[in-house]
Order: C-alpha cells, then structure tokens, then sequence
C-alpha cells in the first residue's frame, strides 16, 4: 500500500559528520496527504561551542543554543511524531543518518522508511541544471516560510515540494481512486525502496552488477572518475556504499554526485588488489584518498654503520620510495622486523629495536650472536642481513601465483620474475598444466612494479 502518513523533516547541524557533529535544530511536519496534522521545531543543544561558519550560515549562537534542551529531551518527541510515518527531507539521507546517530548515543536504535525529494526531482524533472531546495523552490514557485537553513523553513518549503513532486508522479490521483494491490508499483513506494541510492543513480544499474570479484568505478554526471574500489562480491560491496549511515563528509559527498557505475571482473582476489591499487595511482580518484598517496607511511630501510654492521631501522615513509618494503603503520613494520629478527637472529640493537650501550635483550636470551657488543664480526652478521632482506619481498626471485579466473575454464597468472612484479594475466587450465613460462610471459598484461605492489603479493603468499 502506498504510504498513507509523512513526517516532513529537516535539521540544521554543527557540521557534516554525523560520527562527531550534533543536530543544532529540528523541524517536523507531521502530513497525511491532505493536511498537515502536527508540528514540532525546536533548537537543540549540541553541548559544545558552534562553529563560527555554522553561526554565521544559520544565525544560532552557541549562547542562543546553551538555553536550548540537548537531544535526550526531546528524543521520545521524535519518536512519537514519527512512528508509522514515512520520512521526508531534501536529501533525506543526511538528516537521517544524523537522527540515528543521535538516537544511538542514547543506546536506540532509531529506524524508519524515507523518501528523498532531491532524488524524485532528479528522477522527474532531469532537464534542471540544478535540484536545489532553492532552486527546485524558485522553479515550482514556492515562495516564503521564512528564512533559508533555519530548520522550519526549510521544512515547509520540503513539503511544498513533495506535494507538487507527488503531483507529478501520479501518485495523489491514484490514491483517490484507491490501489488495486498492495504492490509496490506505485510511484511513492518505489521512491522509499529507492531512498538509499545516490539521488542521480537508477536503480536498474544495481540489478546488473554482477556478484563476483573484481573491482568497480564510480562516475559523475560530467564522467569524471570519483572513486575506484575492489570486492569479492561487487554488488553487495557497492550497496554498502549507499545502504548503511552517512558516517562521514566523504561518504555524504560521494553519494550525493555517484550517476554511473562500471565494474571489470577479475576473478582473483589478488588481482583484484593489484589492479585496484595500480588504477587508483594512475587516474588518483577524488575519493580514493588513502590509495593515492604512493609512499608507505613507513619504511624498513638499511645502512653501514661505523663499525661495518649492516643495520636495519624504522622511519616514516620518503617520496623517492627507497625503502626495502613499506608499511601501512609503524606497527605493522615493527612486527615485519621482529619477525625477521627472530628469523635470522638479527640483534635488535643493530635493528633499531633496543637502544642500549651494551648488550641487546636478546643477547641474555641467546637469540642474538654479539653483533651489539662486537662478539660476533660484521662479516657473518651481515651475511645473514643479505639473506633475511633477499627474503622481505618474495619467499623466491622468480615464481607465478595460480588462482581461479573469471570462468569455469580459465586460470590467473600474477608473474615475479627476478624479484619484480611484471604483471598479470589469464590462462586455460591446460595452458596452466602445461607449466610453459614463455605462455605465462605472452599472457601478462605488463603492469609497473611498486611498493604497494609488492606488500599485497606478499601479504598474499
């Protein structure tokens, strides 16, 4: 059945995060079709000083907003206003994921079904250049109720707006004359089954992605590239995008412009990291903020010391990238180092681990020969430096992993040859069988070597 009652909504907040910003104010519509049956505005405390920008947009000080009750006042108003009804903002995904973020600091799980009149008016009337609240307000000649960003106001000029939206989605005429089934057919409940996707997205693009592994690309309206990312299953990975909470400015922004989304299959999860890393450095997404940066946060790196040790140590990452092998973390690059000191008992003291003018802690345990107090000569120590860093990247010079492909009947090939990523490929089973490096090489598709490259294969093996 199509929805019958609407709770017309809108928020001011101290920001764009739901995760740390508060609702400043709230406004709801309580509308049934026809009339509007109840109404509710009030400012809220967010319990910290508002930003000057946030003040100055909306005209609430953080004196005006001290005198102001916090959420957990009027947490239970909310509540009762809006049961059984449906949602409706401008964008409706943000006022939302900031009432559920409000309502599960008080331990609450706050749920209801939502309609989006930026989505139905991009559906409707795609010939605007822009599907503002101002600017769909100026179209349709919705003037008045008061000033811009201030949360009544904006939710009056809401409810104009879906009433003439409804108007032209049929849906008012057809609930006059009364549904035939209870389906979702009609136009309002296809618009709540549509409320999680980007407002420029149809829904028609998520039934053709595929459940497989691969990586996956995310478009604006204008084509620019927004954001590249890699899954074993590629539909349900792009739903997560837009189906859970608004947590941040970055997933808000990057839903808000999504209008065409492309995949490549690859089968292989390990070509799905490779080839997901390697497209992100080359075209540098907007929204891949984390991939983009080429140095690893940290490096392990080498150097002779006075003495003739060869020493091993820990700093952040260099832009030429002449680092042994990179880490996400400083932690996960003394753990890498660690290993590696057990491994071939390294001496912690020549590896940056344990400063101390005499003997390392590992020297009193056994597992260090004497290279920190010169019992054991540079000669041997650093023969077994050569051979714990021959081994940092790859367990072998020269190997080619098999894994599954995109078929039934075929294989992939990710290639090293002397110590360097040169690519991937796919093969049939019987070429695989076959165990012929010249049918591996033809079938590489030449990919640059990279840190970022090696730390993934080697994380794999």
């Amino acid at each position: 059945m199509p929805p019958s009652r609407f709770a017309i909504i809108d928020v001011e907040t101290t920001g764009l995060s739901p995760g740390y910003d508060r609702i400043l104010e709230l406004a709801i519509l309580v509308y049934d079709g026809e009339k509007i049956l109840d109404t509710f505005t009030t400012l809220v405390n967010p319990q910290f000083r508002i930003p000057l920008q946030i003040s100055r947009l909306t005209g609430i000080t953080s004196a005006v907003a001290q005198e102001a009750p916090p959420f957990y006042e009027i947490a239970r108003k909310v509540v009762e206003l809006t049961e059984d009804c449906v949602l409706v903002g401008h964008q409706v995904r943000f006022d939302y994921a900031f009432l559920r973020a409000e309502f599960r600091r008080l331990g609450y799980d706050f749920r209801r079904r939502h309609i989006c009149t930026l989505r139905m008016s991009r559906r409707y009337l795609p010939h605007l250049s822009s599907h503002s609240l101002e600017a769909l307000c100026r179209y349709f000649g919705i003037d008045g109720h008061g000033a811009h960003h201030r949360a009544m106001g904006d939710a009056y000029r809401t409810l104009h707006l879906f009433r003439r939206l409804r108007r032209l989605t049929g849906a008012a005429s057809e609930e006059k004359s009364g549904p035939t089934s209870p389906s979702r057919s009609d136009p309002l409940s296809r618009e709540i089954g549509n409320a999680i996707l980007p407002p420029a997205l149809d829904r028609e693009v998520l039934s053709r992605l595929p459940e497989e592994t691969g990586i996956y690309f995310f478009y604006d309206a204008g084509g620019a590239l927004l954001y590249i990312g890699k899954s074993n299953c590629i539909r349900r990975r792009v739903l997560g995008h837009f189906s859970g909470d608004l947590r941040s400015p970055k997933e808000a922004f990057l839903k808000a412009e999504v209008a065409r989304i492309e995949y490549q299959i690859t089968g292989s999860e390990l070509i799905a990291l490779l080839l997901e890393s390697h497209l992100v450095k080359l075209y540098q997404p907007r929204y891949n903020r984390d991939q983009k940066m080429i140095t690893a946060a940290y490096g392990l790196y080498q150097y002779l010391d006075k003495e003739g040790y060869l020493c091993l140590f820990l700093r952040p990452g260099r832009e030429d990238g002449a680092f042994l092998i990179g880490f996400a973390n400083r932690l996960e690059g003394q753990q890498f180092l660690e290993r590696l000191i057990r491994t071939h008992e390294l001496c912690q003291k020549r590896c940056g681990l344990h400063k101390t003018g005499g003997a390392c802690f590992h020297y009193h345990l056994r597992r260090c020969r004497g290279a920190c107090i010169g019992a054991e000569p540079p000669e041997s120590y650093n023969r077994r430096v050569t051979a714990a860093i021959a081994r940092v990247d790859y367990p072998y010079p020269d190997f080619a992993i098999i894994d599954r492909g995109r078929t039934e009947g075929e294989r992939s090939v990710v290639l090293v040859e002397q110590g360097i990523y040169r690519g991937f490929g796919y093969l049939s089973v019987e070429e695989v069988e076959a165990g012929d490096r010249e049918i591996f090489r033809r079938a590489i598709q030449p990919m640059p070597d990279h840190p970022d490259f090696r730390r993934i294969i080697a994380r794999y093996l």
